[in-house]
């Protein structure tokens, strides 16, 4: 471990408080080679490749966030790792299935806790994705030039199945389409701009209804003419005559919002009302905290808004950012490497008593550059 140390040097100055926490990196150097033959009684094994520690190659993390686990977390992983390697060779495995499992309760504390990825997910994940990005050729190759790491492809599998996917799927292809209007250089970029997309998408209420004689004084614009279209084409094509009332308020539901974002992509003056609007928010940022100005626009409208609110002050991003710092300068917090050792994850869960909210805020320092971003910061009240 020592020679990790230089690389490392300015970092473990920050990092030392939380180091003493756990006893110090001398503690952790002169009992590896104890722990190794605590895994080899178990019938366990690890690989050290350089930096990193390999288990069965199922899961490769950076020697500093191996030794930040406890003895019995890096046997549970290991001992699951093993497990991992033998089963998944199985026709019928799944792996979140194989997680899910009550006695890996430790490694899937771990998984949330640390963000750990396995290489069956990013195998997985890169399926998925090459499904979505075959049927677009000008994604593919912008997403082709961003060299995407393994741990972006995880995220980008999650964000895809989630804020673009379930109740949001109507919306996916327009939020693509706003995020084309914008330049990117990294997949946070592309998901900021797809996140404010959704959600401006999900506040819109048209006039729709699937009356073909409504009079032209009722649409209040051509995106709201559009969306009635689009609406009646849906309908058109419903062939379920036999279907509850309750589940044709729900399929009516699904087709309001899959003609809201059929709508978007044919309207070109809402996308460049919607690009114009994400533009003034960006402006109004004076000092970024987060990793982009798309990234912290994005989360001002997802998160900063709500809190603004929650707080008694004007919906303004500075505002948003003013009450984080606050925040930031007074609460404790779970320090941690990431996954690859490339950054340090400053976590911060608490309690506000004077508005009785709970608040998470994460902060990362780069370690190769020093640099220190904000990746989120929300309201988690239940």
């Amino acid at each position: 471990m020592t020679e990790f140390c230089c690389q490392y040097e300015t970092i473990f100055n920050d990092f030392q408080e939380y180091f003493n926490t756990i006893q110090n990196i001398g503690r952790l150097n002169s009992n590896f080679e104890l722990e190794i033959k605590s895994f080899e009684r178990r019938n366990l094994r690890i690989n050290v490749e350089k930096d990193y520690i390999n288990l069965y190659n199922q899961l490769k993390l950076h020697s500093f966030t191996f030794h930040q686990l406890s003895i019995s977390e890096k046997i549970s992983l290991v001992t699951f790792s093993k497990e991992l390697d033998e089963q998944r060779k199985e026709e019928t495995f799944q792996f979140k299935n194989f997680l899910s499992q009550k006695r890996f309760l430790t490694v899937q504390s771990l998984k949330d806790v640390f963000r750990l990825v396995f290489v069956i997910e990013v195998t997985e994940a890169r399926n998925y994705l090459q499904g979505i990005l075959d049927e677009d050729e000008e994604l593919k190759h912008i997403f082709i030039n961003l060299n995407i790491t393994d741990f972006e492809v995880k995220e980008l599998e999650n964000f895809f199945d989630n804020v673009l996917g379930k109740t949001f799927l109507p919306f996916r292809q327009a939020a693509i389409v706003f995020a084309k209007l914008e330049t990117f250089n990294k997949v946070e970029d592309f998901k900021a701009a797809c996140q404010y997309a959704v959600l401006r998408l999900s506040k819109e209420n048209p006039f729709i209804d699937s009356e073909q004689s409504i009079p032209e004084s009722k649409y209040v614009s051509k995106f709201n003419k559009i969306c009635c279209e689009e609406f009646r084409t849906l309908k058109a094509e419903e062939t379920q005559p036999n279907i509850s009332k309750k589940a044709l308020k729900l399929l009516d539901a699904k087709k309001r919002r899959q003609a809201i974002g059929n709508a978007f992509t044919k309207d070109m003056e809402r996308q460049h009302n919607y690009l114009q609007d994400f533009s003034e928010l960006k402006m109004c940022i004076a000092e970024n905290p987060f990793s982009s100005l798309k990234t912290c626009a994005s989360h001002f409208e997802k998160h900063g808004r709500k809190i603004c609110q929650s707080h008694g002050k004007e919906e303004t991003p500075q505002n948003y950012i003013d009450i984080m710092i606050e925040y930031l300068n007074t609460k404790p917090c779970f320090v941690s490497f990431t996954q690859e050792a490339s950054k340090i994850r400053y976590t911060y869960t608490f309690l506000d008593a004077k508005n009785e909210r709970k608040y998470k805020i994460i902060k990362l320092k780069h370690c190769e550059t020093g640099a220190i971003t904000v990746s989120t910061f929300h309201d988690i009240t239940n």
